[in-house]
């Protein structure tokens, strides 16, 4: 992420503030940043595009990711 690791890592204080863990140390943090500054709107797009954690995660992790993403998108 750059310059934008700062941001993105703002409110982690410790372990517990990472959020959900998605597996493979893909968290929830990471992808609010995803979705809030780099209009991340799916689990692949996550997973393929920004990320290339669709390499890593089982279907299961997959699952899981994109219910969130769904869930955060209709708040």
């Amino acid at each position: 992420y750059g310059r934008c690791a700062q941001k993105m890592a703002r409110k982690v204080t410790k372990a517990g503030s990472l959020g959900i863990s998605f597996g493979h140390d893909l968290y929830s943090f990471e992808v609010d940043y995803l979705i809030e500054y780099e209009w991340a709107k799916s689990a692949e797009d996550v997973l393929w595009r920004r990320t290339k954690m669709g390499l890593f995660l089982s279907n299961e992790e997959k699952d899981v990711l994109a219910k969130y993403i769904t869930e955060k998108h209709l708040t």
